[in-house]
């Protein structure tokens, strides 16, 4: 049961990793890896008070448990807690160096740290004793988009697509260092394939949409940011909560939003969002100047006649 948890989180399969960790400590009680499987199960699914007590369990049984160690570093580390997190993914990966979990934690500290270059030393070693794990290939390509290695981080998301082809964040990942890149269509069509395989996701829109921004496809850019921005049901059916105005990558969803709508006249829809910027973001003084930026566009436009689409032309019918 153990084994069976262990492969099912590598898979992604955390709920049914959780059950197998559960079964586990039924037939005993005692087993500390066991515990440790349980809590990096249930960290991936948010649980992470009740991780972090499966985890001093398994440490009370087996203080040499290395594994233990090694997952209790990574809560720390998400948590704020740098100094206990380097502490203990030290020990552990003193204790044992050759584990691939202890390997993965110690770098996933040294990226949260921001030591990107050890971080890339120590999820290349890890990758050494496991290639074939998508998370991994999506932690080091992080990395090296962090270090600006933007084709190696490419090629991770790469590799980690071809692992896991319905996992939607190496596409979205991709497709926001392809917008860095000024390769806006190949920029779209990874931000589409994200959304695709993840249509409820508000970030999604916000990725597709900041792409059709910087395409100047502001009638599309609209269509998609409305649903990061304001949420809704898609044609299919899902239903996509709206994001809250807040500071970083949403802060540019609705500035985009609010130039996307004014660009093309729409200033009816266009100045709530510039108001509400200026409210909650004005401690941002790049959020500031966009939703100025927003106005000044709209201010322009005062006494112009919202443009109207010219017909299509009829088609000929084919003889």
């Amino acid at each position: 049961y153990v084994e069976m948890a262990q492969v099912q989180i590598l898979a992604g399969e955390y709920e049914a990793a959780e059950t197998s960790a559960r079964n586990a400590l039924l037939l005993n009680p005692n087993n500390p890896q066991a515990y440790v499987t349980l809590a990096w199960a249930l960290g991936f699914l948010g649980e992470t008070l009740e991780a972090e007590e499966h985890l001093l369990r398994a440490i009370s049984l087996d203080p040499t448990n290395a594994e233990a160690l090694a997952i209790l570093a990574e809560l720390q580390a998400d948590a704020g807690d740098y100094v206990g997190a380097g502490d203990n993914s030290r020990a552990a990966l003193e204790i044992n160096p050759n584990s691939f979990i202890v390997r993965r934690a110690r770098g996933y500290v040294l990226e949260l740290t921001a030591n990107y270059e050890e971080a890339i030393e120590m999820y290349t070693s890890a990758l050494e004793l496991n290639s074939n794990i998508s998370e991994l290939h999506i932690a080091l390509g992080r990395v090296y988009w962090a270090s600006a290695l933007y084709d190696e981080a490419l090629e991770e998301f790469a590799l980690a697509n071809s692992l896991n082809p319905a996992d939607p964040t190496p596409d979205a990942y991709q497709a926001r260092i392809y917008i860095t890149l000024g390769e806006y269509s190949k920029a779209i069509q990874a931000a589409e394939q994200a959304l695709a395989e993840d249509a409820g996701n508000p970030f999604r829109y916000g990725v597709l949409g900041m792409a059709f921004f910087r395409n100047l496809q502001n009638e599309d850019a609209i269509d998609v940011l409305q649903f990061a921005i304001h949420g809704g049901t898609t044609e299919e059916g899902v239903i996509v909560n709206g994001l809250p105005i807040d500071y970083g990558e949403v802060a540019t969803y609705y500035a985009m939003y609010a130039i996307a709508l004014a660009r093309v006249n729409r200033c009816s829809e266009a100045l709530p969002i510039t108001q509400a910027m200026l409210t909650n973001l004005a401690a941002d003084e790049i959020s500031v100047e966009n939703a100025e930026f927003a106005i000044g566009i709209c201010e322009e436009q005062v006494g112009q006649p919202t443009p109207t689409p010219e017909p299509e032309p009829e088609e000929t019918p084919e003889s």
